[in-house]
């Protein structure tokens, strides 16, 4: 029977090929350290064993992903933790490994001979009390153990950078073309060239709205945090852009609180939120559809977004026209609140009695 490699099969036994040679070479770093102390007696590789088992200690003790997220003062009680976790055990390991020699002392070279009466003579707390005559073979140990963890931790930070650099390029372009689509900003400048014969000031406004919509998705949402106030200026001038767009068809109604606080946020998070009540209205023809949107920050420092919307469009006229034009703007603001915002978002979305209600929470504190 043959057996399928998966890649994660692949995977695992390259990774435990990667450590058992990382291994083999810290025990033959040792092994050779120890022999040219020691000499041709197995004494050596009794040592080599020790510096070994510290060494794995050492290795997978290493809070790695633990430290991830954490605050400075965190991290340094955590690494002072486990230095001082290891060293005792390098320690105690050392003095008993050493005591059970001590019949045998006089048969070792002269500088081995030195090494067990020192360690033998200040006992297993004196050896800890006199850490300062053992720091470089303790920093040797540390390096040797721990490189490769350190090493790891920064490729997987840069891959990660890239890898949300790179998301986050593909979902602003997912935006410009979902959001901002060529058929959209036709209809958007049509009804501004006739507004601009009827009523001249409202399109001129239409288009100082249409230009900072595009501004900010072009240029702001670039930046990492952004002030909540532009978000939500973004806001009102996607939604007037929406209401020109729709006509009369829709009913849209909003009710955004004034933000005087300085909270930041990421940028793009509210936008698909909002724009997802309008992805299923398609060619509407009749008067009963509405969209109907709050927007305000609690006293708890919490974004709160609730959005009530209904389409006269029929349920299977709704059905297919999602499947035709797939919402991918939800999908990406739930990675990216993962990423950024894990277990400090809630987000609700449900149809009852034919109007959707989508609920959407977002704690602003750390920010």
């Amino acid at each position: 029977m043959l057996v399928q490699n998966t890649p994660n099969s692949i995977q695992t036994r390259r990774h435990a090929y990667y450590q058992t040679f990382f291994w083999l070479f810290i025990f033959t770093f040792y092994s050779l350290h120890y022999y040219r102390l020691i000499g041709g007696d197995f004494t050596f590789l009794l040592f080599s064993s020790k510096e070994l088992l510290i060494a794995m200690l050492s290795f997978y003790l290493w809070p790695n992903k633990w430290l991830i997220g954490r605050s400075t003062i965190l991290i340094i009680i955590s690494i002072c933790v486990w230095v001082t976790a290891i060293f005792l055990a390098w320690s105690l390991l050392t003095y008993y490994l050493c005591y059970s020699l001590q019949d045998n002392i006089r048969a070792y070279p002269i500088r081995f001979n030195q090494y067990l009466k020192a360690i033998i003579g200040l006992g297993p707390l004196g050896v800890i009390k006199e850490w300062k005559s053992f720091v470089y073979e303790i920093l040797v140990l540390f390096i040797l153990s721990i490189s490769p963890r350190l090493s790891k931790m920064t490729i997987d930070e840069r891959i990660q950078k890239a890898k949300l650099e790179r998301d986050q390029t593909e979902w602003e372009l997912q935006l410009l073309k979902s959001q901002l689509n060529p058929p959209l900003l036709f209809n958007t400048l049509n009804r501004t060239y006739m507004l601009l014969d009827k009523d001249s000031e409202k399109g001129k406004d239409l288009i100082i709205r249409l230009s900072h919509l595009m501004r900010f998705t072009l240029y702001d949402s670039k930046s990492e945090l952004i002030e909540v106030k532009k978000e939500i200026s973004f806001v009102e001038d996607f939604l007037i852009l929406m209401k020109q767009c729709f006509g009369e068809r829709i009913c849209i109604n909003w009710k955004i609180k004034e933000i005087d606080e300085p909270y930041s946020i990421r940028p793009l998070l509210i936008i698909p939120i909002i724009d997802s009540a309008f992805n299923q209205m398609g060619n509407l023809d009749k008067t009963l559809s509405f969209v109907s949107l709050i927007l305000d920050i609690d006293e708890s420092n919490c974004l709160q977004l609730e959005i009530e919307c209904r389409s006269s469009l029929s349920q299977q006229q709704q059905s297919v026209f999602s499947h035709s034009m797939p919402n991918e703007g939800i999908n990406n603001v739930k990675k990216r609140l993962d990423l950024y915002y894990e277990n400090r978002y809630l987000f609700d979305d449900l149809v009852k009695d034919g109007i959707r209600h989508i609920k959407f929470s977002l704690d602003l504190k750390l920010y």
